[in-house]
């Protein structure tokens, strides 16, 4: 059973009550910008990954040298941005007293894809 909140205590100062709601407010400004920084990752991940798909439609059959290199950049920039996305998953969860179970059963981890090119 969860101890009663702190701000609801009765022998809680309005002192007490005002430091713990600005470390809240801190912890809260903390996790947006984290999620700022993510968002703006993920945009640009798939503005990438839009590009290189409009590539492989306009190189029929082929896949060059120029776009494989962009290709095998994008997959570890995709595991990585998987990486950073569940980590800031896990720490919210845990921050939010979830015990960090984000519910991910996969054997490979979040975000750990792997990308296979055929020529």
């Amino acid at each position: 059973m969860d101890p009663p909140p702190f701000l609801s205590l009765p022998e809680s100062s309005p002192s007490q009550v005002k430091r713990t709601l600005e470390a809240h407010l801190q912890e809260v400004n903390k996790r947006i910008e984290t999620v700022a920084t993510l968002g703006g990752t993920l945009l640009e991940q798939q503005q990438q990954i839009e590009a290189r798909i409009k590539e492989l439609r306009e190189g029929g059959d082929q896949i060059g040298p120029e776009l494989k290199k962009k290709l095998v950049e994008l997959e570890k920039e995709y595991n990585e941005v998987g990486r950073e996305s569940a980590r800031a998953v896990l720490i919210n969860k845990i921050m939010a007293g979830n015990g960090g179970n984000s519910g991910n059963t996969s054997p490979y981890g979040a975000g750990n894809v792997r990308l296979i090119y055929s020529p």
